[in-house]
């Protein structure tokens, strides 16, 4: 795993600094080196069977047509090595590419605040609500909803993330869960 991100790179991404690291990956901000505009990417810590049933189902629901204002838009992705000043490493790692929130995960954002005053609060459970509705209307199920998993954005926009447990349904009730993220 990166430790101090100077002069990493992955693919055509420069890893500037660490973000945030979770369960399944570290998230970095990050510059395209092809247009220079800032994102975020989300390095998987591990190559194992569970990052990669984690790692297909967050691309599989960011190409379920995912385009709303409260969800974290999915810019790209792959498989590669990490280049420390031009020098490959052994391995390989998975890599989600996203938007920027660059005022970070709401779950901080309220902790720092000592909670919120209820008109920020209501504003901020719509965004979510409107995005779950949304995701259900694609019939994905999230399954890991928490701030910790919606991030705001500069504007202090709230955008839900990180579909790594996400399961696609069918049926009006959901209850044909399929086992993978995809066709159900």
């Amino acid at each position: 795993m990166v430790s101090s991100s100077s002069g990493h790179t992955i693919e055509h991404y420069k890893l500037i600094r660490q973000l945030g690291d979770g369960q399944f990956g570290a998230g970095y901000l990050a510059q395209d080196t092809s247009n220079n505009n800032k994102c975020c990417v989300k390095v998987f810590k591990n190559m194992d069977e569970s990052t990669e049933k984690t790692f297909k189902a967050e691309i599989m629901a960011g190409q379920s047509g995912l385009n709303h204002e409260n969800i974290i838009k999915l810019l790209g992705a792959g498989r590669s090595q990490i280049c420390k000043n031009g020098k490959a490493s052994k391995t390989d790692s998975y890599y989600i590419v996203s938007e920027l929130c660059s005022n970070g995960e709401a779950f901080d954002f309220v902790q720092d605040a000592g909670g919120l005053k209820d008109h920020y609060a209501r504003t901020m459970f719509k965004q979510l609500c409107s995005a779950v509705k949304f995701v259900h209307d694609k019939n994905i199920a999230h399954r890991d909803l928490k701030l910790e998993n919606c991030f705001l954005d500069k504007n202090v926009v709230l955008k839900l993330a990180d579909f790594g447990l996400a399961k696609f349904y069918a049926g009006a009730s959901g209850s044909k869960l399929s086992t993978e993220c995809g066709t159900p």
